[in-house]
């Protein structure tokens, strides 16, 4: 059963929480009381998914996790564009404040020396871990303990299980932060990639959404292509998940594997649809709802009940 939570109460959470690792910059805290935080990026990946409704889907990981913690239903990034979404999530702030009002590799930047959610985390003495892309400047500016497989490498899914689980066999009784970004679900798309999905969707299987207005054999071969990567992150997930659910050797050398129990996971997206293949109205990098709404959510281990 699905329960709302009102924004007041979530942001009473979230409070909370800033409280808490304010506190631990100033007073060590015991590290059972301190969440680890495990943030999920998929790119150009909107509410697309089967437990936001979708039929042309099938996506049993990120049901679960829905399923197990909060779905928003009303989520947007704040820009229709990479670098100054990422910059907002890892800054709290929008574009126009922290500066990344464009692409970095174009040389867009934030100013030197912005707090920032790793480099604060930090400060209250986690430890802290990227895999994929970080795609804001400057980049020195975000202080990654550990650093898995590059951006390319994210597709097979394996990857960045495996980078996981390498970061958590080499940590210490630290709480973490570790920031995970898939390449899928952003062109090219690619049917399938190292056997995932093992049957992928195929172009007949699908019809372009509404609003896109228009309806072609290009457009439905980019569509199955898109969900193949929608599948492709979600199995991602399920091996995410099954690293930070049953860690094993994951954890074996850890000196407080008990401090799992504080752990939680972050998720968001947003689907930006392509120029080549749909009107004006919804071009990539315009604020249209289908630019910048994305799916999101949150399975933390304590504060909310489960299916929120």
């Amino acid at each position: 059963m699905t329960r709302t939570l009102d924004r007041r109460h979530f942001v009473k959470g979230m409070a909370g929480l800033g409280a808490g690792l304010a506190v631990g910059r100033v007073a060590a805290q015991n590290t059972a009381t301190r969440p680890n935080i495990l943030l999920i990026v998929a790119e150009d990946m909107g509410p697309t998914l089967s437990c936001y409704g979708d039929p042309q889907v099938r996506t049993p990981h990120l049901d679960r996790l829905a399923a197990q913690g909060v779905r928003f239903e009303r989520a947007f990034v704040t820009q229709a564009s990479c670098s100054p979404s990422r910059s907002s999530i890892l800054t709290g702030l929008y574009p126009h404040q922290n500066g990344q009002l464009g692409l970095s590799h174009y040389g867009f930047r934030m100013p030197d020396g912005l707090p920032n959610l790793p480099s604060e985390l930090k400060k209250a003495d986690y430890r802290t871990g990227i895999v994929g892309k970080l795609h804001v400047n400057p980049a020195k500016d975000f202080p990654f303990d550990f650093k898995g497989v590059g951006h390319g490498k994210t597709r097979d899914v394996r990857a960045p299980a495996a980078s996981f689980r390498q970061f958590l066999q080499d940590g210490g009784a630290k709480p973490f932060f570790f920031y995970l970004n898939f390449a899928d679900a952003h062109t090219p798309f690619s049917a399938q990639v190292a056997g995932v999905p093992e049957h992928p969707t195929k172009p007949d299987d699908v019809k372009p959404w509404d609003f896109l207005g228009i309806d072609s054999p290009e457009l439905r071969q980019r569509v199955a292509g898109y969900y193949n990567s929608v599948r492709r992150v979600d199995e991602g997930i399920g091996q995410l998940m099954k690293v930070l659910d049953n860690p094993g050797r994951a954890l074996q050398a850890h000196p407080q594997p008990a401090r799992r129990q504080a752990q939680g996971a972050l998720w968001r997206s947003g689907w930006m649809p392509r120029r080549q293949t749909v009107p004006n109205r919804c071009l990539q990098g315009f604020c249209c709802t289908a630019g910048i709404r994305h799916v999101s959510g949150m399975r933390p281990r304590r504060a909310v009940r489960p299916g929120t």
